[in-house]
């Protein structure tokens, strides 16, 4: 897919906003996410079932069946999304980082790991962190997010496909997009 301004059908019939939802929150309205998508992608867009991930909106691009999807937001949108990202994904960074901030041993980090196979072992797993980077990581868990985005980008949490962030003006806006599947 090229991300060029192209030229590309719009939706009109006000379908795709409606059913899209906005993140309140953070103030991404319906109708300017769905702008925007199309704008970017040069495609259709078509909301997901999941119509948000970390607050930002989530879309198809072009063809559902081909399962393409998208989130996308302004600076601080995006940046807000990925620290919910990293927050509630303690879990899934990697054991030297986790030793490194909290001047733990990186064995206690990869011994959690080894036993965490169900929903509930992962979740006493981000429980056992959270509360590790909390107590010893300098600024608890909101240094620790901020560092992490700053050291490895936002696209390492928000675009699960490639890790890569993109970003492209529309109506005077800046906006930053993440490939999900």
């Amino acid at each position: 897919m090229s991300f060029s301004e192209n030229e590309h059908p719009r939706a009109t019939d006000g379908t795709f906003t409606e059913k899209l939802g906005s993140a309140p929150e953070l103030g991404l309205s319906r109708t300017t996410a769905a702008s925007a998508f199309q704008d970017f992608l040069g495609v259709e867009v078509t909301p997901h079932e999941d119509a948000e991930v970390y607050g930002l909106p989530h879309v198809y691009a072009g063809d559902p069946k081909r399962d393409e999807t998208y989130v996308l937001g302004t600076e601080r949108e995006a940046h807000a999304a990925a620290k919910l990202a990293v927050e509630r994904n303690l879990w899934d960074v990697s054991s030297s980082v986790l030793a490194e901030e909290t001047g733990q041993s990186e064995s206690v980090f990869e011994e959690w790991s080894e036993d965490a196979y169900d929903r509930d072992e992962v979740a006493a797993y981000q429980s056992e962190i959270h509360e590790l980077v909390t107590s010893r990581a300098e600024g608890g868990v909101e240094g620790f997010t901020e560092r992490f985005i700053e050291k490895n980008g936002r696209g390492r949490v928000l675009a699960a496909w490639d890790f890569q962030e993109q970003s492209f003006e529309s109506g005077g806006e800046t906006y930053y997009v993440y490939r999900m599947s």
